[in-house]
């Protein structure tokens, strides 16, 4: 009986420490952005004093922070800030 429950321990942990590495990538673009400017947290709290309510997805490209997610009406939403200014260059809503 032992056994079979320290079998069963073993398998559980094996499978989450597999699922550990898959949640890694989605913020492998980020590392582009890690060297000074706004961070990842910053460019988010600029979507949202934009009228961002849920945030679907950011990422890093180049010199700027994409922040795509949905406003209070539910329409999609993206902005787009220069990572070392902070700056807002452009609002999207479609």
């Amino acid at each position: 009986m032992t056994g079979r429950i320290l079998r069963c321990a073993t398998l559980a942990l094996c499978g989450a420490l597999m699922a550990l590495p898959a949640a890694g990538p989605a913020r492998a673009d980020d590392d582009d952005c890690r060297g000074g400017g706004i961070s990842r947290a910053q460019a988010i709290q600029i979507a949202r004093s934009l009228g961002m309510v849920r945030v679907q997805e950011v990422e890093c490209d180049d010199d700027e922070w994409e922040v795509e997610g949905r406003d209070p009406a539910g329409r999609e939403m993206e902005v787009e800030i220069d990572r070392r200014t902070g700056r807002v260059i452009e609002v999207e809503r479609d």
